[in-house]
């Protein structure tokens, strides 16, 4: 009983699985949620600073205005989304979850291997963090989880692969509005993977918390884009800073 509830909470990551569930039944308030905090935040910034000369290059345009001009689904460059665009949404969901299990399964079963199967973790953190904080790090990741514990190794990547998941599902409506291409998203994550990172585990370490993870999880949706933007305020070279801007 005791590693089936290892492989549900860290293996599978069925809590968060769950949690992230919410976005589909209940789709509007999140997203409610998510833009009347960003609204309230830009609110907050211009009592703080209205003294601040405007021009100011350090003066930071309200988030806002600009982003409420879009639409929720209207980076796909639709009309509002139908029943079956609805459940396409859900199944992809359903599908990515399905194959982040069954790589985490099959990279878990591949450690009890008699000989080899005490490096199949520290070889799996390996390349997960080479191209993240480059090879020389990863060798010492890669060195140091061959004398750690087979379950410890286990709760660190899947929280590495979590608190990535959740920053995702958190910022997806910024993205169900803002026109990116997949390759475009896929390079706004990794110009910030160090900062997300930094948010996303954080939150996820809070939602572990026994009956407070859905209050967490709430209060995650509704900070998320308005600390990412605000620390990238200063940046505006990318095709989001301008598009905020």
């Amino acid at each position: 009983m005791n590693t089936l509830a290892f492989i549900e909470n860290h293996v599978l990551q069925l809590p968060l699985f769950l949690l992230s569930l919410m976005r589909y039944a209940a789709p509007s308030a999140l997203d409610d949620l998510f833009m009347m905090s960003l609204r309230w935040v830009d609110h907050t910034y211009a009592v703080k600073h209205q003294h601040q000369d405007h021009s100011d290059p350090t003066f930071r345009p309200a988030y806002y205005p600009s982003l409420s001009q879009y639409s929720k689904g209207s980076a796909e460059k639709r009309s509002p989304q139908t029943t079956r665009q609805k459940i396409e949404s859900a199944v992809a969901f359903f599908s990515r979850f399905a194959k982040k299990g069954s790589i985490s399964l099959a990279v878990y079963a591949a450690s009890f291997i008699p000989k080899i199967g005490r490096f199949v973790l520290p070889a799996a953190s390996f390349w997960t963090f080479k191209s993240a904080v480059g090879l020389g790090p990863a060798s010492l990741i890669f060195g140091i989880g061959v004398f750690l514990p087979q379950r410890f190794l286990v709760v660190f990547l899947q929280s590495y692969f979590a608190s990535r998941g959740l920053v995702r599902e958190l910022l997806e409506p910024y993205f169900s509005r803002i026109p990116f291409t997949k390759e475009e998203k896929k390079k706004w994550f990794r110009s910030r993977e160090g900062l997300l990172f930094g948010f996303g585990i954080g939150f996820y370490l809070l939602l572990r918390l026994p009956l407070l993870g859905v209050l967490v999880y709430g209060i995650a949706e509704a900070v998320s884009l308005a600390r990412v933007l605000a620390i990238f305020s200063r940046k505006r070279s990318s095709l989001t800073d301008s598009i905020c801007s």
